[in-house]
Order: structure tokens, then sequence, then C-alpha cells
């Protein structure tokens, strides 16, 4: 008997359906405000980011030009140097500038 009366007691227990309707208003409402708070936080650096990229790439071009600059004219005399089989004065070359 007692197995019937537990039987009759989960059943109901299963029949009963839990009211969720004040979990489920404004849920869409939250899920936004909590996901524009999170893009809030991150959007700053974000923004700046992109805002100061043509100055970046502007420097890196100008910073490239003089480099290559400074550095031509001696990757000229040891090309030539070297072209013409005067590997030893290359060579003295090098040594004499790293000093």
């Amino acid at each position: 008997m007692e197995n019937k009366r537990l039987d009759e007691l989960f059943r109901e227990v299963r029949n009963i359906r839990p009211d969720t309707s004040s979990l489920e208003r404004n849920f869409e409402a939250r899920l936004a405000r909590r996901l524009r708070a999170k893009k809030e936080t991150n959007w700053h650096l974000y923004e700046w980011s992109w805002k100061l990229m043509p100055y970046f790439v502007a420097l890196i071009i100008i910073l490239s030009i003089l480099g290559f600059g400074v550095t031509s004219h001696k990757q000229k005399n040891y090309y030539y140097t070297y072209t013409t089989g005067l590997e030893q004065t290359v060579l003295m070359a090098y040594m004499k500038e790293n000093r």
C-alpha cells in the first residue's frame, strides 16, 4: 500500500508545473543590458586603437624610409666591392667600421 501512495504523490508532483513567468519577464532586456555593459567596458581601448591606427602606420613608414636611407650607402659600398671580387677589402672595411 505504501508503494501506491508514493506513486500517487510522485505523479502529483510531476503534474505540477512551476510558475516561471516572473523569471521570463524582461529576460531579453536584462540580457541586452548585461551585454551592453560588457561591451562598454572594453570599447574605449578598441575605439582609441582604431582612431590612432593611421598615425602608427605613418610613423612606421617614415621610420622605414629613414632606416633604409641611413644604411643604403653602406650596403651599396659593400655590394660594389663584393661584386668586383675584393672580398678581403669588404672584410677589412666591415672590421674597421665596427671598432
